[in-house]
């Protein structure tokens, strides 16, 4: 009967997880993807991503980054779904930040 050894988390260096994070940003794939090329659990990863954010080590996401429609309707902020209508109101670029963090 074999046992295989307890696998204790590997412990990264501020400086790798600054690499690791400049790495995801540039390979535009999920998180799950990334995390599991790297073996990184993905809280630990989400805790790290925000740890930079607020360090300003790696981007915030922008507005820019939301696809927009295709196509434009007469309003652009409200929308017919038939029986059910929605408004929505403009919100600035910074808002959009905010909403997005």
């Amino acid at each position: 009967m074999s046992t295989q050894p307890i696998q204790t988390p590997r412990v990264r260096s501020y400086d790798e997880w600054r690499t690791l994070m400049h790495q995801f940003e540039s390979q535009g794939i999920t998180v799950k993807a990334f995390c599991q090329q790297h073996k990184i659990v993905q809280s630990t990863f989400y805790k790290w991503k925000s740890k930079f954010r607020k360090d300003g080590a790696v981007s915030q996401p922008s507005c820019d980054d939301v696809p927009q429609p295709a196509t434009q309707t007469k309003s652009t902020d409200f929308l017919n779904l038939g029986a059910m209508n929605l408004r929505a109101s403009r919100i600035t670029p910074a808002e959009c930040v905010d909403f997005l963090k």
